[in-house]
């Protein structure tokens, strides 16, 4: 006699169906819930987004203006010439800052001195009047930021790991930018001689545009600074008792071999002067004498400027007029001589990377 067991198939169904309905039901009483974390969530998003899309716009683009000159060397009266603003040292460098640009951004020291609607106009920020807090922490620097104090609320966070381009530099030791044996003869009756000479540095555009050096390793002074430093002067002109005082006075920039004018008072200029010296850390005025007869280190900054090379072949040359007051008749030594601030130079140090932080809140 066979034994019936169909109705075991009717039990098992139920007892599962049971569970599989209790399952469900408390996966629709968490729901609620569910849907309530995704409508505050969309209700930010649009922030979020704001401060993703600034953060990108900020770190990889290099910024726009009307009239074709950089962003960044618009005369501070005019910051309408300003279309976008733009963190990156080019299009080919994306997430590599460049120093000129986060200074005048950030506005150290102060330039521009824009409004917050004016920066949210150049960020584009779209149509909400949304307020803002940007930072960039540089390694071993401060931080720098803009905007207003982020608060304890909810807004929109964006942050990116960026480089930052540090301009290389011409280091050249005075021993071997030096001129020897001159002989210097005095006047009859004289109690002094001036001596007078020049030490040039030359760029090439054809040489630091070689297409082979990494971008972010170019050297370009129509967008960033031109370092060049001479090292150990003391130790040529100091240690001549003859030599009274040298001075650098005065410093001439050509360009395909016609000088450059310089402006008289600065205020125009884009860095308010078109360059920099400083004698062991001393900074000096713009169209003063330098003193370099007992200079440790001299360092001349040339501020970028667009009009540097206008063409692929020009040259521009950076002239320095020496002067010396000799005391007696002998031979002495002199700072004199042409040194290439080229990708070949025993004396570069190429541009180098450093580590940064950029932060974007939106509120």
């Amino acid at each position: 006699m066979m034994k019936d067991d169909s109705g075991l198939i009717s039990l098992d169904f139920i007892v599962g169906f049971t569970v599989f309905l209790a399952a469900f039901i408390v996966v629709i009483s968490m729901l609620p819930g569910v849907y309530v974390n995704i409508q505050s969530s969309s209700a930010d998003s649009d922030r979020d987004m704001t401060a993703y899309r600034t953060g990108v716009i900020l770190a990889e683009d290099s910024g726009i203006s009307s009239n074709g000159i950089p962003w960044e060397q618009q005369p501070p009266m005019r910051p309408e010439n300003i279309v976008r603003f733009g963190l990156a040292v080019s299009k080919e460098t994306p997430n590599i800052l460049s120093p000129e640009k986060t200074e005048r951004f950030f506005n150290v020291p102060a330039y521009f001195n824009l409004t917050a609607g004016e920066y949210r106009g150049k960020l584009m920020f779209g149509e909400h009047p949304r307020k803002f807090n940007i930072s960039f922490k540089e390694d071993g620097k401060e931080t720098l930021y803009i905007g207003d104090p982020v608060p304890n609320g909810i807004y929109g966070f964006s942050k990116r790991y960026v480089k930052v381009k540090d301009a290389g530099r011409l280091v050249v030791p005075a021993e071997n930018l030096t001129r020897d044996g001159v002989r210097i003869q005095l006047p009859e009756g004289a109690y002094e001689y001036i001596y007078r000479n020049t030490t040039s540095f030359l760029l090439s555009s054809a040489n630091l545009s070689d297409r082979s050096v990494p971008p972010a390793y170019r050297i370009d002074p129509k967008t960033e600074r031109a370092v060049i430093v001479i090292g150990g002067i003391n130790t040529v002109l100091g240690v001549q008792d003859g030599i009274s005082s040298a001075v650098i006075e005065s410093v001439g920039i050509f360009r395909d071999g016609d000088e450059i004018a310089m402006p008289q008072n600065g205020g125009n200029e884009t860095y308010n002067v078109p360059y920099l010296f400083t004698v062991d850390g001393v900074s000096y005025e713009y169209g003063s004498e330098i003193p370099i007869q007992d200079a440790g280190v001299l360092e001349f900054i040339l501020y970028p400027n667009a009009m540097y090379f206008p063409n692929p072949d020009s040259a521009l040359e950076i002239r320095f007029d020496m002067r010396y007051t000799c005391l007696t008749d002998g031979e002495y030594r002199f700072i004199q001589g042409e040194t290439d601030y080229g990708y070949e130079s025993p004396y570069l140090i190429p541009p180098h990377l450093t580590d940064g932080v950029l932060e974007v809140c939106i509120w």
